[in-house]
């Protein structure tokens, strides 16, 4: 199968940084106006990303906060997502920006929970920085996906095969499957620990 045609911005494939996807927004989706963060930590990269877009007018924090979310028989070990998050939790509430506080909404849920609570296709860009394994990836894009509206982007951070900080990264082949599987062309950010961009028809 071919991939599918969407128009994407020449843009993309200048982006150094995850940290400039914020003001790249504006150009590479001008018409949208939500998104939804998935794996939100201590909220510094939604505090990023709200900085620089202006245009955005509703954004949605997805986040446990809950050291062992998943189960005490759990074996994936991500130190990330397991330390201190009741301190994270207090970090992000305080890093919501005071001219975005009218625009943000917190759900205080794993990925697959949150997920069931919004619409299809109900927001512009989603941003997945959850679990870091390979099946946990491809539920997340599989039940985020249906939730991205048309000409919107599925995206998130770690675009990588590797293993770093304690932690197997498996991200970039769950998402090129699931990239193959849908047709769709993977963009990257260049940086160390990149986003990968996913553009639905």
């Amino acid at each position: 199968l071919e991939p599918s045609t969407v128009k994407v911005h020449p843009l993309v494939n200048s982006i150094g940084s995850r940290d400039h996807l914020g003001a790249a927004f504006s150009v590479l989706l001008p018409n949208a106006r939500s998104m939804v963060e998935v794996g939100v930590q201590n909220g510094e990269y939604a505090k990023l990303i709200l900085s620089q877009w202006s245009h955005c007018k509703r954004y949605v924090f997805v986040d446990p906060w809950h050291e062992n979310a998943s189960g005490n028989n759990d074996p994936y070990v991500d130190t990330a997502n397991h330390d201190h998050q009741r301190r994270h939790f207090e970090a992000a509430v305080k890093n919501i920006p005071d001219f975005a506080l009218n625009k943000t909404a917190i759900l205080k849920h794993t990925s697959l929970q949150a997920a069931e609570l919004l619409a299809n296709n109900s927001v512009d860009i989603v941003y997945i920085d959850a679990r870091h394994d390979y099946h946990s990836v491809l539920k997340d894009m599989s039940a985020w996906y249906p939730k991205v509206k048309k000409e919107g982007m599925l995206a998130g951070h770690d675009y990588l095969l590797t293993y770093s900080h304690n932690t197997i990264f498996t991200v970039k082949p769950a998402v090129d499957k699931f990239a193959r599987e849908h047709n769709l062309i993977p963009f990257q950010t260049h940086d160390n620990f990149p986003t990968w961009m996913l553009f639905k028809p």
